[in-house]
């Protein structure tokens, strides 16, 4: 039987190539970053609590908790919803000398919805099961432990798969287009037929992309509220989020909040009969894991009851294999 590997490359075609469109005057080194729009509920940055109009720079973590969403958006270029119960990591963000800026995005679990200006940003996600590369369109992604699920919006994306045989040579890509307006399922070890998506899931989706990006001039202002009163970046940080987050979006939030929050928990039992088997897996610093785990170079990958844990080889203390 075939071994199939867990990275899935996704390339989203645009109907106008807006290459002639790029904003060339900024320069490669610039200064890049994210800044937090809007917050509601419990938001860390980088295990801290976090404000709107913090800076998101590359390496930083935010993790959204129950009943809960933030907002990152990255220039006029591209902007994150970040869901109720997800973890994500800014891997990489850089501005080419053209000035389109490329931005990668480590999404250990949890659901977001991505939209990226066409020609503005060379755009990507990673999840344990997928790497969703894009430009130009809007997508929300959901990952956890059965998998990760990609709901498009607009824009057609190309889902290509790569394979390896038993000896471990890597056979040629296997391709599936979707197109707006279909869902589709990926797993370890296959990428599932898309479906047409229901009116009601459409209609999330569009009340989700209507949450706004802030012109330049209120995205910069908001960046500044440590040098203002207390009052004054009260009333700053109300307009910003009244402007990014229209009374219908706020409707959906809070309903995909509580969808969350009602959302069955993954057991050990679940983990299991998905992957076959249970090990404790130990670290040296004495951290422990229970899962399904596998060695992928100099790493261990273990797929636990809250998330994946990627933990290296030389770290790891031990491993017991469960009943």
């Amino acid at each position: 039987m075939k071994k199939m590997t867990k990275i899935i490359t996704i390339f989203v075609f645009t109907a106008v190539f807006m290459a002639g469109c790029k904003d060339k005057s900024k320069s490669a080194g610039a200064d890049v970053h994210g800044t937090l729009t809007f917050i509601r509920g419990s938001v860390l940055l980088n295990q801290t609590p976090a404000v709107i109009g913090a800076k998101v720079n590359m390496s930083d973590s935010i993790e959204v908790k129950d009943k809960s969403t933030a907002v990152v958006q990255f220039s006029t270029n591209a902007m994150i919803t970040i869901e109720s119960n997800s973890n994500l990591v800014i891997k990489s963000l850089l501005q080419g000398k053209d000035g389109v800026t490329s931005i990668a995005l480590d999404q250990s679990r949890g659901s977001t919805f991505n939209k990226i200006v066409p020609g503005k940003a060379n755009y990507s996600v990673n999840t344990p099961t997928i790497t969703a590369g894009v430009r130009g369109t809007a997508f929300r992604v959901n990952s956890g432990n059965q998998g990760t699920q990609i709901e498009l919006y607009n824009g057609k994306v190309a889902l290509t798969k790569d394979s390896e045989n038993k000896a471990g040579s890597k056979e040629p890509a296997k391709e599936l287009i979707l197109e707006a307006g279909q869902k589709v399922t990926v797993t370890e070890t296959e990428i599932q037929a898309p479906v047409k998506m229901k009116e009601a899931e459409i209609k999330d989706l569009e009340r989700l992309n209507n949450i706004a990006m802030l012109p330049e001039k209120k995205l910069g202002k908001i960046e500044t509220l440590n040098s203002v009163s207390d009052e004054e970046a009260k009333e700053i940080q109300k307009d910003a989020s009244a402007q990014v987050v229209p009374e219908e979006s706020q409707k959906i939030l809070q309903k995909m909040e509580e969808a969350a929050e009602d959302a069955p928990e993954i057991t050990l039992a679940d983990i299991k009969k998905q992957y076959g088997s249970l090990s404790k897996v130990t670290t040296k610093n004495g951290k422990t894991f229970v899962g399904a785990f596998k060695q992928v170079g100099g790493k261990f990958e273990i797929i636990t009851v809250t998330g994946k844990e990627v933990v290296s080889a030389t770290d790891i203390a031990k491993v017991q294999q469960l009943e």
